[in-house]
Parts: C-alpha cells; sequence; structure tokens
C-alpha cells in the first residue's frame, strides 16, 4: 500500500493539548484552547494526526487528501463514506453525523487504511 497522494495539511502550527503520541492516524479536533485533541463521534474534526507528539509539541495534520488513518472496530469498506467513532478511529459512517471522507482499501479494526479525507461540517 503506497501512503499518501495528494494530500493538504498543516504546517504544524497547533499544538496537542495533550499526549497524543500514540494516537498517530487518528481524528482530531480543535480544543477551546485552540489545541488539538482526539476528536469522538459527532465532533467536527480539524483532520487527521500524522505525527505523535506529546502535550504542548507541535501537530502535522493531514487536513484533506488522500492520507493513512486506524480502522475503527465496525471496519470499512472501499467506496464507504465515512465517520468517526467514539475511539477517534475512522469507520463507515451509519449514525448520521458529519462525514468525513471515503474509503480508498477495506479494513478491520485496528487496520491501517487509505482514505479520501474531506470532512464536513453541517450547522
Amino acid at each position: 500500500m503506497s501512503s499518501e497522494s495528494i494530500l493538504i495539511k498543516d504546517g504544524s502550527t497547533w499544538t496537542a493539548g495533550a499526549d497524543l503520541s500514540s494516537k498517530q492516524f487518528y481524528a482530531v479536533k480543535q480544543t477551546a484552547a485552540g489545541q488539538v485533541n482526539v476528536a469522538t463521534t459527532g465532533d467536527s474534526i480539524v483532520g487527521v494526526l500524522l505525527n505523535k507528539p506529546t502535550s504542548g509539541l507541535p501537530c502535522e495534520i493531514a487536513l484533506f487528501g488522500t492520507v493513512k488513518v486506524i480502522c475503527g472496530s465496525s471496519g470499512m469498506t472501499a467506496g464507504d463514506t465515512l465517520e468517526v467513532d467514539s475511539s477517534s478511529k475512522f469507520t463507515t459512517q451509519t449514525t448520521g453525523v458529519n462525514p468525513v471522507g471515503m474509503a480508498i482499501d477495506t479494513g478491520v479494526s485496528g487496520d491501517i487504511v487509505r482514505i479520501l479525507l474531506r470532512p464536513v461540517t453541517f450547522a
């Protein structure tokens, strides 16, 4: 499996609001303090964490494009519309919450797969 292709990412302008060193390829959101932390179901995500920062260190975040992510417990099938689950991982959209992209690869819980990241926020 290749890595990212066309990818828009942040140049490390956000900092980690917690120890995110074990959260590479997870969904992240902006906190009220202007930092990032892991996202959960229904959150408006900033993107996908690409590095492994500890609290207060810069975060490299994929904002849009083809990116690697961690599959959630329900997994995904190529072509599925995706959402973020309660563990900050990506899974097939079922709850009607904000879609975050489309699966490029098929995967099961814990797999690292590629998706087309395109977060949508509804008012």
